[in-house]
């Protein structure tokens, strides 16, 4: 019994070391790339107070792949030593110590990561003339909190990933999330019992509670030939009402705002009635609040009034306007896309429904009436994405980006093992596969990407997190987009008269002018996605990292010859800076996503 007490004490210990580590690193990187480089505040192998440096970073430096990085915190007269390796072009590394303080008059102090995050947000506190963030400290504390939540809990019997295919695996699997973001697991507003039992990093899995609502109370859009309340349907047998239909409800929500007043009106009229739970289970993927059962041929993408990251995930009307509205609009270029591109693929977004409680007649006016009708639409907002036939998950074994070009738990790179398959396949070296690996990633990916904004004026939003790869041969043979909702449009490509179906307020949404549109997907196809695959790829091997950007470049040079030069793009081969957004300076500032600040990094092309 002591053996297995001192046993779960020291798994529950080396849990919180990780999530620890793995919040230092995030915070690093952030304040690294946002802030202090930009002022020649970080040095690599500096000789500062050589003679005074502490013992675990004067003697741990010790292969050329290693390196002390040293910042200076100006405003706070204070400096942090850090040992790494692996440092790469765009300021991606590995962590190897602890990170050390020395401030003016006093030794050097290890600091954990609530002490680091103290000191890096008091130092841009007082760089920026702003207050301290204890709201952000609070969230980068809760994040870390999740983090060790997620790796306790399979150790405590979760659902074992492993029976389930390897597309909920991947979504499932990101349990350190994004590698340059202060809060990747931060959700705010919810209890460790709720948050287990919705959140893919716990293996979750459920049922969906279903109401069946009077048709005068649903809002529903949906593109030409998409049925969404026929397919709603088929999730209960139980008989509805002709003058009813199903509308699925995520159990957070559920609980939620079932009490609300005006809900419970409703409830009281007969006008919404209680149906039980979906047969089938709902897996949540990377998103959390998008829902995928491999027993549908579509996602479910609800609201969660939950601050995820940045933000409160919820489902406003005009955003899912907006949504089926791009859906429709792409469908014009789809044969055109295709002809130049067929390993291209965009997941459509074909429907959207809510409830419309401005219908419900009542006695009395409630107080708060006109919010409540608001806040209730986008509470069970509910987006339907096309998803794949059980066929084609066999045929592709699709895994999204954000899950390969990773570490594991224990901080090991997940892409690895697909090149060493490939390598052990087609009797490869480990470079030489990746060279085919990546080339086959690349031109499925870039031109696409370039060709719906720069021609047809269409800005996705390809990071990680929604890139979706299939294989053949354990090559990238396909390459899936999503989220419709966040595309936009540039406005020089698109009038007034191509947007008068939409309201004002999705109008306004969508529009973004040229200058935000390449920023936006310079940043996500480069930085956030590219960049991060060329990381995990090449590891400590600095050649490949080269090759593999000039691989890069290449395929920029034979876009411009295949479909026509541009002037970003032109920048771009000649070494211009890349832009980069800020996720630390927007959570730091409180600014919403579409304000956020970006910077420009140094082009890792320019010298080749």
């Amino acid at each position: 019994m002591i053996a297995q007490s001192t046993s779960q004490y020291y798994q529950q210990s080396l849990i919180k070391e990780k999530a620890a580590q793995r919040s230092i690193s995030g915070l690093l990187n952030c304040y690294c790339r946002e802030f202090a480089s930009l002022r020649g505040e970080v040095q690599i192998n500096p000789q500062f107070g050589v003679t005074d440096w502490p013992q675990a970073i004067k003697y741990g430096n010790r292969n050329k792949h290693e390196h002390l990085m040293l910042i200076t915190l100006t405003k706070s007269r204070a400096w942090i030593l850090v040992r790494i390796a692996d440092l790469k072009k765009l300021g991606q590394c590995r962590y190897l110590s602890a990170p050390y303080l020395k401030s003016q008059g006093s030794g050097w102090q290890r600091l954990n990561y609530q002490e680091l995050s103290s000191v890096l947000l008091q130092n841009l506190a007082l760089e920026l003339n702003q207050p301290f963030n204890h709201e952000l400290l609070t969230q980068i504390e809760n994040s870390v909190a999740n983090s060790c939540l997620f790796l306790t809990y399979p150790a405590n019997g979760a659902p074992d990933r492993l029976q389930y295919d390897g597309f909920i695996r991947s979504e499932q699997s990101l349990i350190w999330g994004h590698a340059w973001h202060p809060t990747p697991k931060s959700r705010e507003g919810i209890d460790d019992t709720m948050l287990l039992s919705i959140s893919p990093e716990s293996g979750a899995k459920f049922k969906l509670p279903l109401l069946a609502v009077h048709n005068t109370l649903l809002k529903v859009l949906n593109c030409e030939g998409y049925e969404p309340l026929v397919a709603l349907r088929k999730l209960t047998t139980q008989n509805i009402p002709a003058e009813f239909q199903v509308l699925p409800c995520h159990p957070y929500q559920l609980a939620r705002f079932q009490s609300t007043a005006l809900f419970k009106a409703a409830l009281a009229l007969g006008k919404i009635k209680w149906l039980g739970e979906s047969q089938i289970d709902w897996f949540p993927t990377s998103s959390v609040r998008t829902l995928y059962a491999p027993e549908t041929d579509y996602f479910l993408k609800f609201s969660l009034h939950i601050r995820l990251t940045n933000c409160v995930r919820k489902n406003a009307w005009y955003e899912l306007e907006s949504a089926i509205f791009i859906t429709e609009l792409i469908r014009k270029f789809n044969a055109q896309v295709k002809q130049f591109f067929p390993a291209f693929e965009l997941m459509e977004e074909p429907a959207s429904v809510t409830i419309d409680l401005s219908h419900l007649s009542i006695q009395q006016s409630l107080n708060n009436q006109a919010e409540q009708i608001n806040q209730l639409s986008e509470a069970f907002g509910l987006l339907f994405r096309s998803a794949y036939t059980q066929n084609e998950v066999n045929q592709f074994q699709p895994r999204v980006a954000a899950a390969l070009f990773a570490d594991d738990e224990n901080f090991s790179s997940v892409a690895l093992s697909g090149i060493q398959a490939l390598a052990t396949h087609q009797s490869l070296s480990y470079i030489d596969a990746c060279h085919l690996w990546f080339e086959h990633y690349l031109k499925n990916l870039l031109p696409p990407v370039f060709y719906y904004f720069f021609k047809l004026g269409i800005i996705f939003e390809p990071h990680l997190q929604n890139t979706v790869i299939g294989f053949t041969e354990h090559l990238p043979s396909r390459i899936q987009l999503r989220d419709l909702e966040g595309t936009k449009l540039v406005a020089e490509k698109w009038s007034e008269a191509d947007l008068a179906e939409l309201s004002d307020r999705a109008r306004e949404s969508v529009i973004y002018c040229r200058e935000q549109g390449y920023r936006r997907i310079a940043y996500c196809t480069l930085i956030n996605n590219i960049s991060e695959a060329i990381h995990y790829l090449s590891g400590s091997n600095w050649q490949l990292e080269n090759q593999l950007w000039l691989m890069v470049r290449q395929q920029i040079i034979q876009y411009q010859n295949d479909f026509g030069h541009e002037p970003e793009l032109e920048a771009l081969v000649d070494g211009d800076d890349i832009p980069c957004k800020c996720n630390l300076m927007t959570r730091l500032l409180k600014q919403a996503d579409r304000q956020a600040e970006y910077i420009y990094l140094s082009n890792p092309m320019r010298e080749l």
